[in-house]
């Protein structure tokens, strides 16, 4: 069982001894299109922010990858902060997590990279095209030929990276989804759905789980596996809240 996750905005930097990137000469070429055209002045950065996202690129190169930190310890969001939270080894780990970036495409957890700021649907032009249609394909072509040795791909991506996905595997694409009941309603409630992207990876990692179909017995943050929700392919964990 594959993991896909995606990156976060939120980011630090460090040192480890993880592997080079599966797409690096590409990310350098986007980086090189954002030195050579407007894109700051696209948006709406200013200040600390703008000076720091600057430097970022400024200082980014494939030299400089050398070193530094692995993506699954690089990215700060909730997602991370909770699942790196677990013990597990980085280097396995960077055999069955991959992560959707805007800038490195697709990650293996244990890459090394270097703090950026992009999302998918930033304003920035490569070739005449969106950042969505710079990676698609490339993305879409990997996970089908290199990810093909497995069973099911589990995807704890968000909406606006799962698209990316090919269409082609859709049958071993096992997507979750977290419910919040509360007040008799059930709802999706972003934060709480990051958060439990986390916990169940972590707990995969640190349990060494293969088969999707454990992890309708696990129970983290309130969640509980619901067979009465759960549909082919898309297991429902509900988490009560009450007030």
């Amino acid at each position: 069982m594959y993991i896909l996750l995606n990156s976060s905005k939120t980011m630090t930097s460090g040192s480890g001894k993880g592997s080079e990137p599966i797409f690096l000469s590409d990310a350098k070429y986007v980086v090189d299109n954002i030195l050579f055209s407007n894109y700051f002045e696209g948006q709406g950065l200013s200040g600390k922010i703008l000076r720091e996202v600057r430097n970022f690129y400024s200082n980014w190169s494939i030299e400089n990858h050398d070193e530094s930190a692995e993506a699954i310890r690089s990215f700060t969001g909730t997602m991370f902060s909770t699942l790196t939270k677990h013990s597990f080894d980085i280097k396995e780990a960077g055999k069955r997590v991959f992560i959707l970036s805007a800038l490195y495409g697709i990650l293996r957890a244990s890459d090394c990279i270097l703090p950026y700021r992009l999302d998918l649907n930033d304003k920035l032009k490569i070739d005449g095209k969106s950042l969505l249609s710079f990676w698609k394909t490339k993305i879409r072509n990997y996970i089908i030929n290199e990810l093909s040795d497995a069973e099911t791909i589990l995807n704890l991506t968000s909406s606006e990276y799962g698209i990316m996905l090919p269409k082609e595997i859709v049958n071993r694409i096992v997507t979750p989804k977290f419910l919040i009941l509360k007040n008799g309603k059930y709802s999706l409630i972003s934060t709480f759905s990051k958060q439990a992207r986390g916990e169940l990876t972590g707990l995969i990692l640190s349990r060494n789980i293969h088969e999707v179909k454990n992890i309708e017995s696990l129970k983290f943050n309130g969640f509980e596996y619901s067979k009465e929700f759960s549909k082919e392919n898309e297991p429902v964990f509900v988490k009560k809240i009450f007030t």
